[in-house]
């Protein structure tokens, strides 16, 4: 057991390790999670740990965590081309709030939603959007985080550097 949890945490000690900086792309798809940083105009930036899902190389993933919520963190899922994809509600098993961002990390609007199991909505961005960042429902406000802020994080720098 002991084994097991010094190889898990061997992959963070080795980020943390100043000499060494991994390449965004690997750290991501290896470790799936990253700590990103959202910043609202005029604010202090505001640290959150989010799974990242890549839409284009990691299908199995995506369908594997649809719908879920983490209590202390997000779900960031990244689509290998700008889409207007609506969101189904009966995805979801809890209450939860959908950033929609650009390549850039900037957030281009914000939808909370609620699940359903009968008659569901589909939620319809008004925006065409790289990434979505999901949280649990509110806490984007609770944050002070909304349309124009900005996030931060390797999956971003990844996001930058591929043509659309």
């Amino acid at each position: 057991m002991a084994l097991l949890l010094l190889l898990g945490a061997m992959p963070m000690v080795l980020l943390a390790a100043s000499a060494w900086r991994p390449d965004p792309v690997t750290a991501s798809r290896a470790l799936g999670q990253e700590r990103i940083s959202l910043r609202a105009p005029h604010a202090q930036p505001v640290a959150l740990t989010v799974e990242i899902v890549d839409m284009a190389a990691q299908p199995e993933k995506a369908r594997r965590l649809r719908g879920m919520v983490l209590e202390n963190g997000g779900l960031m899922w990244l689509h290998p081309q700008v889409t207007d994809q609506p969101l189904e509600a009966h995805a979801y098993t809890a209450p939860v709030s959908v950033a929609f961002f650009d390549r850039n990390g900037v957030i281009l609007q914000v939808l909370d939603l609620k699940p359903c199991s009968a008659r569901c909505p589909s939620y319809f961005p008004k925006v065409a959007y790289r990434g979505r960042l999901e949280v649990a429902w509110g806490w984007f406000a609770q944050q002070g985080i909304g349309v124009g802020s900005q996030i931060e994080g390797p999956s971003i720098q990844v996001l930058k550097a591929r043509s659309d």
